[in-house]
């Protein structure tokens, strides 16, 4: 036997679902609301912070967008399953929606699955996916008269000039060409006061598209209050049915909308379909003679299965199409034109028809449903070929994500991407309330991390969408008090107490009223908080600071009392949550690094290397034994180190006994305060029976 120490040189690699002998350094078996940096360590998740109470009512299936306008203007859309449409700011007051063309395009009975929206400055386009886009009846071409020529020299000729203004007003003339032509029949008729012949529409098509079946536009208007409306789309001007065809879009239902190099484009069926360059409301050709480079762009993929179209990401100067068995790259030389457009298919993975995929950084990453799991994976260019492929970034976590992941929200600062299961996608009450979190960092060619982990909001919370602004991560929720608008700050380094967070979840900072009748002081929320809301003294508490309030409790509704007055500041009021955090069954390794199964591993104790902390605790769990609680809370008055009246991280080593089994007992820090703990690395000591030599 002997003693020996194994060091565990950082916990910032997240969960991994792989046997515990061939896990990495450093992986885990559980983390909750637990935030993986490279540079912080393993820490508790910033807080999320509550902004106001958008709704008194709300759906799971409530279509949800976030309009960011610039850094000043935000704003959240919903949209209900009545086709009722709501806007506020970003702060949670509400806007003025005016709707002069009533609602019944954005009617539907699951607007989360059926709606699309996109953001271009002031105009939001919301498209119904299960609407079919039909021509306008009536909006065809009439003439008083026509007339057939061979090429146009033959109208000129045709009369004197002083003749010619009287015979051809209001006339239609079709220049049906010869063998000297490049084009095919065109038609044309006098301008306005009949001084010139110009290209005109042939008679007796339809011309416009049916607006009531087009994407609506919701505008924010000048004056701050927005207009839902139908959108005004160009008209059919030149041409007929062959010279001037109707975009492909038409007789089918639009499933996604895209802004690429200054042209509009749907997506339908297999068919990409752009608008004229710089004019996003026309689909239609300028001239019917010659095909010219700000035309519009409609091109279909090719693949030998049904290949319909469902989204579209920019990318490396081109752009992704993704079907649901296969990616496709859109790509155009210098300037994309009809003659210049080509689409090739480049992978061949199955992908969700439900969720967008994201870019973040370098690399695009799209969800995969499975049977009972969905993997993600990361699309990217191979280094020094031109060839692309798509990892598995989930192969060692391969059922740790649930089903129905609908929303993937990326940050390329924070190299962090946020996968929400939403509430309206069958996903279990535990899961409507998580966000599944991929923490990343590439070192040149090599991912140095690969860390997955979950964040959960409080019990009877349903997470409807998300969004990340700036360095906050946007959430509506649904709970008791109707929907309502969180958002979480990501920035590493935030500070707010001295060098310290205060953690707790729907967090807002209030100024209570003291009664000293009574001797309390009373706050009153903009929610109604649970029974364990909890209360942190703030900045302007002196020789209290970051104090926590043992007497707080919910009193009535969206009401909370303390014993005392702490009337003099505003405190923090919240609701707790825990950080957990398993580490992985522990093996003897031999000198290559190889777990040796046949060895017996006693852990005689365990180190913690921490900074910053305030309070954590350590639960070890033998096999089929009690569970032993070793606590940190940081120095106390009195202590070298201590400032009195403030409560402040701290930096050092934490040391707790084990004494049982490494591969079968489990070991778990716990963090339920409103405090910090930030760890970097872990040491155990143990005693080792190997019963033979390995050669």
């Amino acid at each position: 036997m002997a003693l020996i120490n194994h060091p565990i040189p950082n916990l910032f690699n997240g969960v991994s679902q792989q046997a515990p002998t061939v896990r990495q350094e450093g992986q885990s078996s559980i983390q909750v609301n637990g935030s993986s940096s490279i540079v912080e360590g393993l820490g508790k998740r910033h807080p999320s912070n509550f902004v106001g109470v958008l709704s008194s009512s709300y759906s799971a299936s409530d279509f949800i967008h976030f309009i960011h306008r610039d850094a000043v203007e935000k704003y959240t859309v919903r949209i209900s399953s009545s086709g009722s449409i709501q806007v506020w700011g970003i702060d949670g007051s509400s806007r003025t929606v005016t709707t002069p063309n009533g609602t019944g395009y954005i009617t539907t009975s699951n607007p989360q699955a059926n709606l699309m929206a996109i953001t271009i400055a002031d105009y939001t386009f919301i498209v119904n996916k299960t609407v079919t886009v039909a021509m306008l009846a009536g909006s065809s071409a009439s003439y008083t008269s026509s007339q057939t020529v061979q090429q146009f020299a033959d109208i000129t000729y045709t009369a004197s000039t002083a003749t010619y203004h009287a015979l051809v007003a209001g006339r239609i003339y079709t220049v049906a060409g010869n063998n000297t032509n490049s084009f095919g029949q065109y038609y044309v008729t006098p301008n306005a006061d009949a001084s010139a012949l110009v290209e005109c529409v042939a008679s007796g098509i339809l011309n416009s598209f049916d607006p009531a079946t087009m994407p609506y536009a919701l505008i924010r208007n000048a004056d701050g209050t927005f207009t839902l409306k139908q959108n005004t789309w160009a008209s059919r001007l030149v041409g007929d049915t062959l010279s001037a065809a109707q975009p492909s879009f038409v007789g089918r239902k639009i499933n996604y909308m895209v802004l690429y190099r200054n042209r509009f484009g749907f997506m339908a069926g297999e068919n990409v379909i752009f608008s004229r360059a710089s004019d996003f409301f026309n689909f239609w050709p300028k001239t019917a003679t010659q095909v010219l480079d700000g035309d519009p762009v409609d091109v279909a993929v090719s693949n030998n299965k049904v290949s319909t179209l469902y989204s579209a990401i920019p990318f490396n100067k081109n752009l992704v199409l993704f079907s649901q068995f296969a990616q496709f790259m859109l790509s155009a030389t210098n300037l994309l034109t009809p003659k210049t457009v080509a689409v090739d298919q480049t992978t061949e993975y199955a992908a969700s028809t439900s969720c967008t995929p994201t870019v973040a950084g370098s690399n695009i990453y799209f969800p995969v449903p499975g049977a009972t799991a969905t993997s993600l994976r990361e699309y990217y260019v191979q280094p020094y070929q031109i060839s692309y492929d798509a990892d598995d970034v989930t192969a060692h976590v391969p059922t740790y994500l649930p089903l129905g992941i609908f929303r993937l929200v990326s940050s390329s600062n924070g190299d962090i991407l946020f996968a929400i299961p939403g509430a309206n996608t069958g996903a279990s009450a535990d899961d409507q309330r998580s966000i599944y979190v991929y923490k990343y960092y590439w070192s040149g060619d090599t991912k140095a991390q690969s860390s997955w982990s979950k964040w959960q909001l409080p019990v009877g919370t349903k997470i409807l969408d998300g969004y990340l602004m700036d360095t906050k991560l946007y959430l509506t929720i649904g709970n008791s008090d109707g929907l309502c608008l969180v958002y979480i700050d990501l920035q590493q380094g935030l500070v707010e107490l001295g060098s310290m967070v205060i953690y707790l979840d729907n967090r807002v900072s209030l100024t209570g009223a003291y009664n000293s009748t009574t001797g309390l002081t009373t706050w009153s929320l903009p929610y109604d908080p649970p029974s364990n809301v909890q209360v942190v003294l703030g900045a302007g508490f002196t020789g209290k600071v970051g104090a926590f309030l043992q007497t707080a409790t919910r009193s009535a509704y969206r009401t909370v009392t303390a014993v005392g007055d702490y009337s003099g500041s505003a405190a923090y009021i919240g609701v707790p949550y825990s950080f957990l955090y398993t580490f992985s069954p522990q093996y003897y390794k031999d000198p290559n690094k190889l777990p040796v199964v046949q060895a017996g591993l006693k852990l005689r104790n365990f180190k913690l290397l921490f900074s910053n902390t305030q309070y954590f605790r350590a639960v070890v769990t033998p096999l089929a034994r009690q569970s032993y609680t070793y606590q940190f809370t940081g120095k106390t008055l009195g202590t070298l180190g201590a400032t009195l009246g403030t409560v402040h991280g701290e930096a050092g080593e934490f040391s707790f006994p084990v004494q049982s089994a490494g591969d079968t007992t489990d070991i778990t820090i716990i963090n339920d305060s409103p405090y910090p703990c930030f760890f970097q690395s872990a040491e155990w000591e143990g005693v080792v029976s190997v019963r033979s030599q390995r050669v």
